[in-house]
């Protein structure tokens, strides 16, 4: 039997079955084609060879994740008939999806209801932790998760990465063996080159024991970005098993058999593997090629807004423990307290019906470092909280 090739390997990962998982990185500057690749690969995932192939579920060969963010890059896998789940965090407290406008071509903002779309398919969930995430894993269709605070504050920020550090450690820890592809593009969002606080313990310990155990576990993290400079080291330069150059990015001192000058020549979708082997991703259909929803102009962009609410858990802030210690009230009124979802299930309202009521003020509650709880007696029998013995 031949050895297979870098290309196989690192892209199409023809050893998974054999060596597990992997952590790949395609660098490239904007521009360079590393969602189409990163598209192709998940097609591969999914047992889809060639551009334009119908997919099938019964040919999948692994389940990809794909992080979503508000730039919806999930649509191009979904212009390849790929159906898409979106999962969406509980903290997000409401959002909407539309289409840019274009001076030039006559265009106003447009915004859309994702289910009554043409040719779209795809279903929106909500989820408020990663096990309730991973348990409901759809492995016919391509699961996309949305988690607010990447560009935010620290706050944000932290809670973000915390997030992402959380889902690596669930997906270790899942009760079934199928190969799974975590699929993080701007994956600096996820694993920057942070070594202060509070960030330092997340990236340089507990990030790096959940990334060594991905092998064995069948998880192959693929990470997008501009290059290796400004990412966290111990990804990129402890934890990779392979790296895609795509045109513009630099090249990592290890990989001296790739020349910087071949990698600044490439044209768009052209790659290099560490290994090495050149080769090039085909260019898959476009959105605006198959959703007629979608103006045909490059002006003309599908995004998402959101407004989120996340709470700070940051180390150094007090503990949960010794607040609850301090507080004034006790077990009586705790058993009382419901968030969004809980709230949701003993009333006739989904929880974004509840958090649109609860920010016009039609219903009372508070929000509690940047989560909403209300009364349990009070949504069902309009009664005051209880009061202490």
């Amino acid at each position: 039997m031949r050895d297979v090739s870098p290309i196989e390997k690192v892209v199409l990962e023809k050893e998974s079955k054999n060596i597990g998982g992997m952590v790949v990185l395609i660098w490239g500057e904007q521009g360079a084609g590393k969602t189409r690749g990163l598209t192709r690969m998940v097609m591969y995932d999914l047992g889809i060879e060639n551009v334009g192939d119908e997919f099938n579920p019964d040919d999948a060969k692994r389940i990809p994740i794909w992080k979503a963010q508000t730039s919806c890059q999930w649509i191009v896998p979904a212009a390849q008939g790929i159906p898409i789940t979106l999962w969406i965090h509980d903290t997000v407290d409401d959002f909407e999806f539309y289409l840019t406008g274009s001076k030039k071509h006559d265009l106003d903002k447009r915004i859309l209801n994702l289910s009554e779309l043409d040719g779209l398919d795809i279903k929106i969930k909500r989820f408020s932790d990663w096990q309730e995430f991973i348990d409901g894993l759809e492995v016919d269709r391509l699961n996309s998760y949305f988690m607010p605070g990447s560009n935010g504050d620290s706050k944000d920020k932290y809670f973000y990465q915390r997030k992402a550090y959380d889902l690596c450690k669930a997906l270790n820890n899942r009760d079934f063996g199928d190969h799974i592809t975590l699929n993080w593009d701007e994956v600096h969002n996820e694993a920057p080159d942070e070594q202060k606080q509070p960030f330092y313990d997340l990236q340089m310990n507990l990030f790096p024991s959940q990334w060594e155990d991905f092998r064995k576990e069948k998880i192959t993290l693929r990470g997008l970005g501009h290059g290796y400079t400004g990412a966290n080291y111990k990804l990129y330069d402890e934890k990779e098993t392979g790296t895609i150059y795509m045109q513009g990015a630099k090249v990592h001192n290890k990989h001296t058999m790739i020349d910087q000058g071949q990698v600044n020549g490439m044209e768009r979708g052209d790659f290099v593997v560490n290994g090495f082997e050149a080769g090039s991703f085909d260019l898959p259909l476009q959105p605006k090629q198959i959703f007629d929803w979608i103006p045909n102009s490059e002006d003309v962009r599908l995004k998402m807004d959101v407004s989120y609410s996340v709470p700070d858990i940051r180390p150094e802030n007090e503990s949960v423990e010794q607040w609850i210690d301090d507080a004034p009230f006790d077990r009586k009124h705790l058993d009382d307290i419901v968030d969004v979802r809980e709230a949701s299930d003993v009333t006739p309202w989904t929880t974004r019906e509840i958090r649109r009521k609860l920010k016009r003020g039609k219903l009372m509650g508070a929000k509690a470092n940047g989560k909403w709880l209300l009364s349990e007696s009070q949504l069902i029998n309009n009664d005051d909280v209880p009061i202490t013995d």
